[in-house]
């Protein structure tokens, strides 16, 4: 596996100039891209960059106690993504992504700390993701099913690698708010849409037996801008105690 994943990334670095004259295949971009945000709980703050049609060029960070940079290069039909050490731009690990005609990926794997993952994505007609499963050395070890009403997430169910279901996450929207957060806001249209209201609820239901357990009710608060996009979120659990806190900053 080591070897492989090592070779493919030499061939895609090596046929960077030629595929990269085909044209990207990523979905259009639209709306505002975030500029930066800011994580309180670990005081890391992330830079977002963009090419020209939108799509992410690097997310860059502050210093923390384990950070990397991550960059990305389109290949007509592939994204590869490094994430590399600050200073010394040490290779630390990746992904690969491949993606279909329409420029969603379809699978994905791991390269250096990373090269024994793999990923594989379904979507429905409207760019919603419906089914995500994850590997780990050549086996299933999760999957990830969601469930999409109007255009939002109603849910996801969690399966762990025997085919039960771990948990289930259920959302709730506000109704009139925008989602400016999402996959398209940060140039990763490539791994599909997302909700087009803020979420306002996250409602965590694991299984205990026969039974069902309200495990937490994560609770979404935001500040506008005066564009009227989200620039503070913060997260409470059900007690209401502080979960995170970010401020994002916008390119326009």
């Amino acid at each position: 596996m080591r070897l492989k994943n090592i070779l493919v990334l030499a061939l895609v670095m090596m046929l960077v100039a030629f595929l990269d004259s085909c044209g990207k295949t990523a979905l259009n971009y639209t709306g505002s891209k975030i500029a930066t945000k800011e994580d309180f709980s670990t005081g890391v703050i992330y830079t977002y960059t963009y090419n020209d049609d939108g799509s992410v060029n690097s997310i860059t960070q502050t210093a923390s106690p384990s950070y990397t940079n991550s960059y990305f290069t389109y290949l007509h039909d592939t994204i590869l993504q490094e994430n590399k050490e600050p200073g010394t731009g040490v290779f630390l690990n990746g992904m690969c992504y491949l993606t279909n005609s329409i420029g969603l990926a379809d699978s994905a794997f791991g390269l250096k700390q990373l090269q024994n993952n793999t990923w594989s994505y379904t979507y429905d007609a409207n760019y919603y993701p419906m089914q995500i499963n994850y590997y780990t050395y050549n086996k299933l070890y999760a999957v990830d099913q969601y469930n999409i009403v109007g255009k939002n997430i109603n849910s996801i169910e969690h399966f762990d690698s025997t085919g039960h279901t771990h948990h289930w996450d259920y959302y709730a929207y506000y109704a009139s708010n925008t989602n400016t957060l999402g996959n398209q806001a940060i140039g990763e249209n490539y791994l599909g849409v997302q909700n087009a209201n803020l979420i306002e609820y996250d409602i965590i239901i694991t299984p205990v037996g026969s039974d069902l357990d309200t495990t937490d009710i994560i609770k979404y608060n935001y500040r506008y801008d005066t564009s009227g996009r989200p620039d503070t979120v913060a997260t409470y659990h059900r007690n209401g105690q502080m979960i995170d806190s970010a401020i994002y900053t916008y390119t326009d």
